[in-house]
């Protein structure tokens, strides 16, 4: 297991770049696959759960804008190479999750995410918490439960 950064620092000033960096660190380290690990904010103090995103296949929707008419579908990314095995990550990390860390289960969603987008392995995202709720920020400083 390799990580990309092991305290609160960025890999590049750029957010963009900075998240496009972590998926190039994967491929270096010739990674079988990538879990990019995201302690959400939310957008009120009572926020709270855990979600598994997936990068969104080529030509579909992300989840959260089938209803709106944002359209953020894209053609193919070099993260479609491995969409089968994207979502079997996801879907075993997703029925997974919740139960194990006993926190509030949000779903498995698909979104258009930068750090997934240029995953050269299979690859998905978890938010196991958020940093804006004063009992899950409590629990994420516990070392066994990011453990």
């Amino acid at each position: 297991m390799f990580l990309t950064r092991t305290r609160d620092t960025q890999l590049s000033v750029r957010k963009p770049e900075d998240l496009e960096l972590r998926a190039q660190f994967a491929a270096a380290q010739h990674a079988d696959l990538f879990v990019s690990i995201h302690f959400d904010a939310g957008p009120t103090p009572r926020a709270h759960g855990s979600m598994v995103l997936c990068y969104n296949p080529a030509g579909q929707r992300s989840t959260d804008t089938w209803g709106a008419l944002k359209n953020d579908a894209q053609g193919a990314q070099p993260g479609n190479r491995f969409d089968p095995w994207n979502f079997l990550l996801a879907h075993r990390l997703y029925r997974n999750l919740p139960p194990a860390l006993g926190i509030v289960d949000l779903g498995e969603r698909i979104q258009n995410v930068s750090v997934l987008r240029n995953a050269t392995v299979p690859a998905v995202l978890a938010e196991p918490g958020y940093i804006t709720n004063d009992g899950e920020a409590q629990r994420l400083l516990r070392p066994d439960f990011r453990q």
